[in-house]
């Protein structure tokens, strides 16, 4: 009895320390979630890997081998190197890499490798809540999925015989698909963990998010053309912002479509 509530206060301890030490790159989070398009599904990350990790609770229930691990001693350890060089650099990138690396060391250390090793996927999928692209990298697959579409749709509309007499169409950054290829990766990778299929198929599953977020961004692209040249501007409010969603929904049936395809199946 005394055991488990010296480890509650340890527990305490170490979760009171990890807020002192994290909060400033909490707030950098938190202000990338609601600023940045790109990144305003990473919220619900966080939400995802704590439902994973309570779906596993059952399991985690029977596992009796619960003593601490010396390697994740060492893990912690690495991780709060790295956060210190973070914060003397201002690296918020590298400063969230340390948080999720320490999270595991956490667990590691308190429960043993094998619970840690059943908590692996939810705490490593928390890195799509973090521009783990860069912002420099990102940018530049942002620049060229706008020339791509740009290209494609400027001559879908050409054989369409479409002329833009009342204005012309635009392909912003919050455009480029990259917002969508971001969230959909995540979900598909979602799918792919409750699919039950072999290896070769969960990874062709998580891929086929990319060509149905370009395909989705694309049939965006073209409707606010049509739309634009009949004199109905689709480019701002409230009918650009349902496009997007409308967009995205289709996207995300095409995931679930292509996973009836391959004859996956999901798990209990």
């Amino acid at each position: 009895m005394t055991k488990n509530v010296n480890k509650i206060i340890l527990l305490a301890i170490t979760i009171v320390s990890l807020i002192l030490l994290y909060y400033k790159n909490f707030i950098w989070l938190g202000s990338k979630w609601l600023n940045d398009p790109n990144y305003s599904h990473g919220p619900l990350i966080p939400l995802i890997s704590i439902y994973i990790g309570w779906l596993k609770k059952d399991t985690i229930s029977k596992i009796k081998g619960r003593d601490g691990s010396i390697l994740g001693i060492t893990i912690i350890f690495i991780a709060i190197i790295i956060q210190i060089i973070s914060i003397r650099a201002q690296v918020n990138l590298t400063s969230s890499y340390s948080f999720i690396l320490i999270i595991y060391g956490i667990i590691l250390t308190y429960y043993g490798k094998d619970i840690a090793k059943e908590l692996l996927f939810p705490i490593a999928y928390l890195f799509f809540m973090v521009p783990f692209l860069g912002i420099f990298f990102l940018n530049r697959i942002s620049n060229m999925l706008k020339l791509f579409s740009a290209y494609l749709s400027a001559n879908i509309i050409y054989l369409l015989g479409i002329n833009f007499s009342t204005g012309s169409i635009e392909v912003a950054d919050p455009c480029s698909g990259i917002r969508s290829i971001l969230s959909l990766l995540a979900l598909g990778i979602i799918f792919a963990y409750f699919t039950e299929s072999s290896a070769f198929k969960k990874i062709v599953l998580v891929i086929s998010a990319i060509p149905l977020a370009v395909l989705g961004n694309l049939v965006r692209i073209l409707f606010t053309g049509i739309m634009t040249s009949n004199g109905i501007n689709v480019t701002k409010g409230f009918i650009h912002t349902l496009s997007g969603l409308l967009v995205f929904l289709v996207a995300l049936l095409g995931l679930v479509w292509f996973r009836h395809l391959l004859k996956c199946k999901k798990t209990e």
